[in-house]
Formats: structure tokens, C-alpha cells, sequence
């Protein structure tokens, strides 16, 4: 058991060799290998083994890192426990093995991952959080791989919970600035054993200064850097203090599991985001990144349970758990507001989504989100929203007038387009419809009230048709929403405060752009008075 590590290390070199015969025969002993620690019960060190597989990682050899991802994920399922103490070590390494070039070590790798994430809450929280900041610092990778790594952790993991702790993470005004812990150093992470106190000593030291710089867990200045070195065999990193405060107090014991997951970050993130532009590339993420997750949430097969469980949020029966999961889902679609929009139609929400649109007044409308609106339209064509489509032939039902206006107000948002003609199309076709059926009009509330008023006042009066056309409608509608009941308007909780998030959210978009603006102008408030006026220029001139 001892000399494992070394046979490994061997084996791993020569699985990936060009000689057939050899990479055939190391394949077969790296099986053999790993069934029998799989199947010994007695105890070997992890950490000449980790650190060896740790290293195999960032091998050019494909064969070779999959090998290694096995091993990793064979020893996560026999030793959960133990492995538990070295996730921390681990973790870089298996999240830079994200960039792969190949898909099956990133499909295998994000196994890994989820075994990770299940070993218990604090785990999987610190996991999706660095695949966060991840993102964060790698557009590219987002970009590219993002749909692939979201879509496969929803299959392993339960999507509703994945969905959730990413809702949380980017809608957490406690992870202000996520881009400035974000640049993590995935270089090669050295597992050995006698360097995690070392470790815990330099995060022990970053709370004890950021507790009392900070009480209320607001980001550390950037600029404070707090170098500490920490030794092994093969290589030494230097750990920089830029992370998120961590809670008030924390263990010093290196088994100790229960480290907020930002405190990770603290020890493997290097300062290079500017502190100007960090809020407005902060928030400009948080908008990419909701935009991504939405277009998953509304195309992919494996998230087919969440929106059923998004579709039944706002009943009158729903659970509370499911209600707060589409509250806690929509503070954080905030920063993107055609995914804000999209999310109400998924849940149904079209009371919401009615005034939502109506608020798109009042933001910025870019290019970027007029293809975003276009793109909702066509989703508004797909399979994905046909019981949308199928619902405006309830032109009796309540939530028909909000649903009618909010597709009406993406119609006066688009532009003369192909997307403004599909939509315009669809919608003139309801408008008919009543009129195919013979329906009376449908009245205002407000004149439906001063009606009854007037009907009850003047009941010794002979009827009159306008009278009876008004009780036929009112009749036609009793009789109709009693049938619809079931499926009536869905009651959205605190809906006046949701807004106000949108429009807060929105704000702070706003004003990080003109920030934004403002820095890069050559012009600053400090010298624009010195700046002589036009009038004064042409009288000196003349």
C-alpha cells in the first residue's frame, strides 16, 4: 500500500504511451490497480495519491487525465470521509480540467464534481460558487462550454437546486463584485498533507483582518494584499488576500468542512480587474450569465421537471418551497430583462409581466437587447410555449387582458422585423377570433361596476338592449370564469415589491454604465470649469 503512489505514477505515464502494446498493458494494471484499492479494506495515505493524480491532470495526453478522473471518482465514492479533508487541494485542479479541449474529460470531470457537491451543503455550495467565478473570470469558457457544464450538472445533481444556489449566488448583493474574486490561479494544485495548516493559518489571519475592516461582509479593498507562501515538494503558491469576508469565526482544525465557500477563493485568486471597471464588468456578467441560464431553463430536456415546477409556483396550492424558488429566480433574472420577462411566461405570471413590460420604458434599449427580444419571440414560436399560444383562445379567461398586453408590448418593443411580423401575425389572429365567435365585447371593470350600479338602481325599468347585452356579457363571463376557475389568474406574491427589485436592479445597471462613461471621459467634474465658454472664445477672437 505504501509504494501506490509510485506504481501509479508509473502507470499514468505509460497509459497514454504511442506503443500500443504498452498503453494496452499500463491500461490493464491501472484497472487491476484501482480494483484492488477499491476493494482493499485496509488503510493507505490519500495524499501521495492525490497528489500524484493531481498532477496527472494537466497531462497533454487524453487517456491519461481520464484515468486520473477515475481514479478521483473511485476514491470520492469509497472514502468520503477522508476525501473530504482534501477538496480543498483538489478543487483547483479539477475546475482548470473544465477548459478541456476534449468533451469526455470535461463530462467525466464534472462527475467528479457532483460527487464533490454531494458530500455535503457546504460542498456543493462551494462548488457551484467557484464554477461562478469560473465563468466570471473565463468569458470564453462561458461562452463555449457554459450551456454543456450547466446542462450535465442539472442531469447529476437535482436541477431545482442547482438553479436555486445559482440564483442565489448572482442575485446575492453579499457577492457584489464576483469579477474581483473571480481570477482564480488554476495552476497545478499540490495536494500535501503538511501544507493545509499553513493554509488555514493565512485564512485564519484573512478573517481576523477583514472582520475588522468589514462587519457587514462587504468586499475587501482589492488593493490590500496579504502575501503568504506556502511550501511543498514540487512547487510554491502565493496566496492573495482578495476575496468576500468570511464568517466571524472559523475553526482552525484542517478538517474542518463548514468554511464558507468565498473563503476558497481567498487563497487561490490573483488582483488584475482594475478597480474601476469592476462593478460595471461585475453586473455586465451577472446579465450574461442570467441569459444563459435562462436559455437552458427554456430549451433543454433536462430541466423539463423545473418547469413544471416553475408552472405551478403561483397556484393557489403550491408549495412554499416552489414559490420561493420562481421569487428567488426572478431577483436574480433581474439583471437581464428579457430573461425577467421570459421567466413570467414560463410561471404564467402574466399579471406581472404585463407591468413588467411597461417598465422597459425606462431602461436602456440596445441593440444586444433587441436581439434578446427577438429571440423570445421566436421561443414564443417553439414547442416551449405552446400552452402560452393555446391560452389566448381563452379570451374569457382573467388572465387573458395581461397576457394579450404583455405580447402586445414586445410588439411595440421590436422594430419592423421578421420577429415583429410573426408576432404581429399571431396576434391580429386572436383579435379575430372574437369576432368569429360572435363574443360581445369585453368591458372595462370600471364599466362593469357603473353598470351593475346603474342596473340595481333602475331594476323597476323596463329592460333596454344596451341592458341586456350588458347582463348577456356579464352572464357569458360568470359562466366561463367559473369553468376556467382551475386555471384562472395566478396570484403573485409581494408583486409591487418585485418590481421595485427590477427597477432597483436596473438602476444600478444604469448607473455602473454611466459611471462607466464618466471614468473614461477626458473631461472630469474637477476640471470642467476651467474650460472657457463658447461666447468668450469668439469675443476674444473678434
Amino acid at each position: 500500500l505504501y509504494f501506490y503512489s509510485e506504481l501509479l505514477g508509473a502507470i499514468m505515464y505509460c497509459i497514454s504511451d504511442e506503443d500500443l502494446e504498452i498503453s494496452q498493458v499500463a491500461e490493464s494494471t491501472n484497472t487491476n490497480l484501482l480494483n484492488l484499492v477499491k476493494c482493499t479494506n485496509d488503510e493507505f495515505e490519500l495524499s501521495p495519491l492525490l497528489q500524484t493524480l493531481t498532477h496527472e491532470l494537466s497531462s497533454h495526453h487524453i487517456p491519461t487525465r481520464l484515468a486520473a478522473l477515475r481514479w478521483i471518482n473511485m476514491l470520492l465514492e469509497k472514502v468520503q470521509s477522508e476525501m473530504n479533508k482534501y477538496i480543498y487541494e483538489l478543487l483547483p485542479a479539477l475546475l482548470r480540467t473544465l477548459s478541456d479541449d476534449a468533451d469526455e474529460v470535461i463530462l467525466l470531470n464534472l462527475e467528479v464534481l457532483a460527487r464533490i457537491a454531494l458530500l455535503d451543503k457546504n460542498q456543493f455550495q462551494r462548488v457551484l460558487f467557484s464554477i461562478v467565478s469560473l465563468f466570471a473570470s473565463n468569458r470564453h469558457l462561458l461562452e463555449v462550454r457554459g450551456s454543456l457544464i450547466i446542462r450535465n450538472l442539472c442531469t447529476l445533481l437535482n436541477a431545482k437546486s442547482i438553479y436555486n444556489a445559482l440564483a442565489s449566488i448572482l442575485g446575492s448583493d453579499e457577492n457584489k463584485n464576483i469579477q474581483d474574486s473571480a481570477n482564480l490561479d488554476f495552476g497545478t494544485a499540490n495536494i500535501n498533507h503538511t501544507t493545509c495548516t499553513e493554509k488555514k493559518d493565512v485564512e485564519d489571519k484573512i478573517m481576523t483582518e477583514t472582520d475588522t475592516i468589514n462587519n457587514e461582509r462587504e468586499l475587501i479593498s482589492t488593493e490590500k494584499i496579504l502575501p503568504e507562501t506556502c511550501s511543498s515538494d514540487t512547487n510554491t503558491s502565493r496566496v492573495n488576500q482578495t476575496a468576500t469576508s468570511p464568517p466571524s469565526s472559523i475553526s482552525n482544525n484542517e478538517q474542518n468542512n463548514d468554511t464558507d465557500p468565498r473563503i476558497f477563493l481567498a487563497t487561490n485568486t490573483s488582483t488584475t480587474i482594475t478597480k474601476g471597471n469592476s462593478t460595471i464588468n461585475d453586473l455586465e456578467f451577472r446579465s450574461i450569465m442570467v441569459q444563459t441560464l435562462n436559455l437552458i431553463l427554456l430549451t433543454a430536456r433536462e430541466l423539463d421537471e423545473l418547469r413544471n415546477l416553475l408552472l405551478v409556483s403561483l397556484e393557489p396550492n403550491a408549495s412554499i418551497e416552489a414559490r420561493a424558488l420562481f421569487i428567488t429566480m426572478f431577483k436574480c433574472w433581474c439583471h437581464n430583462p428579457v430573461a425577467t420577462l421570459s421567466l413570467c411566461f414560463a410561471a404564467q405570471a402574466y399579471e406581472l409581466a404585463s407591468e413588467l413590460v411597461m417598465q422597459f420604458a425606462s431602461i436602456d434599449v440596445t441593440v444586444g437587447f433587441l436581439m434578446q427580444v427577438d429571440k423570445l419571440v421566436q421561443l414564443v414560436e417553439s414547442p416551449i410555449f405552446i400552452q402560452l399560444r393555446l391560452q389566448l383562445l381563452q379570451v374569457h379567461a382573467p388572465f387573458h387582458p395581461p397576457l394579450l398586453k404583455s405580447l402586445y408590448g414586445l410588439l411595440m418593443l421590436l422594430p419592423q422585423s421578421a420577429a415583429f411580423s410573426t408576432l404581429s401575425t399571431r396576434l391580429a389572429t386572436v383579435a379575430t377570433l372574437r369576432d368569429n365567435l360572435h363574443l360581445p365585447p369585453p368591458l372595462p371593470p370600471t364599466t362593469k361596476i357603473n353598470n351593475e350600479e346603474k342596473l340595481q338602481s333602475n331594476s323597476s325599468e323596463v329592460p333596454t338592449a344596451s341592458t341586456n347585452l350588458i347582463k348577456s356579457s356579464q352572464a357569458t363571463n360568470n359562466e366561463y370564469n367559473t369553468s376556467v376557475n382551475a386555471i384562472g389568474t395566478k396570484h403573485v406574491p409581494n408583486m409591487t415589491e418585485l418590481l421595485q427589485v427590477f427597477q432597483a436592479v436596473q438602476l444600478r445597471h444604469k448607473n455602473a454604465h454611466q459611471k462607466t462613461i464618466l471614468d473614461c471621459s477626458l473631461i472630469n467634474n474637477s476640471n470642467i470649469n476651467n474650460i472657457a465658454p463658447i461666447s468668450s472664445i469668439i469675443s476674444s477672437s473678434t
